[in-house]
């Protein structure tokens, strides 16, 4: 069973396929299928960043009426 994506997960694959793209590494067969699981990351980590800093919000609004 596959383990949910975490958010550091997510940046260590984004980290990698650019290393790749970088460097030269990446046929241009698989391009499209690394471009395609970046765009995928980079929406995760979005949402991800957008959750926390919600729920930050809301706890530091808690705070503010206690």
């Amino acid at each position: 069973m596959e383990e949910p994506l975490t958010f550091e997960a997510a940046q260590q694959e984004l980290e990698t396929l650019l290393e790749d793209l970088e460097g030269d590494v990446t046929r241009i067969d698989d391009l499209l299928e690394k471009v395609k699981r970046a765009r995928t990351l980079i929406d995760f980590c979005r949402i991800r960043l957008r959750q926390v800093e919600a729920a930050t919000d809301e706890l530091l609004d808690e705070e503010g009426e206690a």
